[in-house]
């Protein structure tokens, strides 16, 4: 795979159970990619990341 940029995953707090979701960020570490996730709980936590 071509070196790609890290991403950044931000999340609403609702969404850290979903699990098809976890899955996919798993088999993409695994194949190499840099993800970092950020989860939001209050208004306004999006636009601090």
């Amino acid at each position: 795979m071509a070196e790609l940029p890290a991403s950044l995953l931000i999340l609403n707090g609702k969404s850290t159970d979903n699990l098809p979701l976890r899955e996919a960020i798993m088999l993409l570490r695994e194949e190499g990619m840099t993800i970092h996730v950020r989860v939001t709980w209050e208004k306004g936590d999006a636009a601090r990341y």
